[in-house]
């Protein structure tokens, strides 16, 4: 009876103080090959551990489930990978180097590597499936390149965003994106940019404060009808008036299918209809609109100054005395 009760204490203390329920060996977590799912819950109680292998059986890495854990330096996927969502603020500031997205991925959550300012480097597998990029996926982390998967559709708010080491950005052809979230590559360092002719939305501020952006280039067949307010805005063509911002469309038609444009920096690249109303987002008016308008209000102004003073015509004012006349 004295021997049960010891065990029983035992039991009772190390729930108490919490323990991992998986093997912590030489700094490495070792997951078992037969988990489905990873949750916060179950690492709760596992700290100081360097690195992680995700088994091939995990569907589902759950929201928050290695969140913060800074000591957390390397992180593989066993292949071939089952994995198909990671959470939101999944991997949220840790501080592994480089990541290789599975290919089985089809949605990456908010957050779910923001923060890791030592990550250098992001591959997604060849034949990728993942469809979607949450918000803030990305901000603030440290690689120089990324190549989005022709599967993603859609791109997440500053998803990218205040990555000031990102120069290069590719999509996979053929590309299904159809929408770029509101400030999804603000304050990068892209230097050009080819824009999918799935694309139908750019939204605010996208690619706003790029000062190295001089290319702009629109796919043939772009679908594009929205640029967001401030899309542009910022990049070197805004803000370098001797160096303007290049922008191509490869087909002919490409500058008729924006009809949704709010100033957004490519006034004068030639891709907005002329008959599309363009308005100002901020208290600032332009020069050019308020110096267009001062003349024309001093046309307007002058005719009715004409109409009112000025001297009847020779024959108005003969008319004038003959029907004075008459009346004598």
């Amino acid at each position: 009876m004295f021997l049960k009760l010891i065990v029983v204490l035992a039991y009772l203390t190390v729930a108490v103080q919490g323990a991992c329920q998986w093997t912590i060996e030489n700094n490495a977590l070792f997951i078992p090959s037969n988990v489905v799912t990873i949750t916060e819950a179950e690492l709760s109680d596992c700290n100081g551990y360097t690195s992680v292998v995700i088994p091939a059986s995990v569907t589902s890495i759950g929201v928050e489930a290695f969140y913060d854990i800074v000591t957390l330096t390397t992180l593989t996927f066993q292949s071939p990978s089952e994995l198909l969502t990671i959470g939101a603020g999944a991997f949220w500031g840790t501080a592994f180097t480089s990541v290789v997205i599975p290919a089985s991925v089809t949605s990456i959550g908010n957050a779910a590597f923001e923060g890791i300012v030592a990550l250098t480097t992001l591959t997604f597998e060849s034949g990728s499936t993942l469809t979607s990029i949450g918000m803030d996926a990305f901000g603030g982390t440290a690689f120089t390149s990324v190549d989005i998967p022709a599967s993603v559709t859609s791109i997440g708010v500053s998803a990218f965003g205040h990555i000031a080491v990102l120069s290069t950005l590719t999509f996979e052809s053929p590309s299904a994106l159809t929408s770029i979230g509101n400030n999804a590559f603000q304050n990068t360092a892209i230097t050009s940019v080819d824009i999918p002719a799935s694309v139908t939305s750019i939204g605010n501020g996208a690619f706003r404060d790029i000062e190295a952006l001089t290319t702009i280039t629109f796919e043939e067949g772009s679908e594009l009808t929205s640029i967001g307010a401030a899309a542009f805005e910022g990049t070197n063509g805004d803000t370098d008036p001797l160096t303007p911002l290049t922008c191509t469309c490869i087909n002919s038609d490409c500058p008729e299918v924006v009809t949704d444009y709010t100033d957004g920096g490519l006034e004068n690249c030639g891709v907005i209809p002329e008959e599309t109303v363009i308005l100002t987002t901020t208290s600032e008016v332009n020069v050019g609109v308020v110096v267009g308008i001062f003349i024309a209000g001093i046309f307007v102004l002058s005719a009715i100054a004409y109409a009112f003073f000025t001297p009847k015509r020779e024959s108005e004012q003969k008319a004038e005395v003959v029907q004075t006349t008459e009346e004598l």
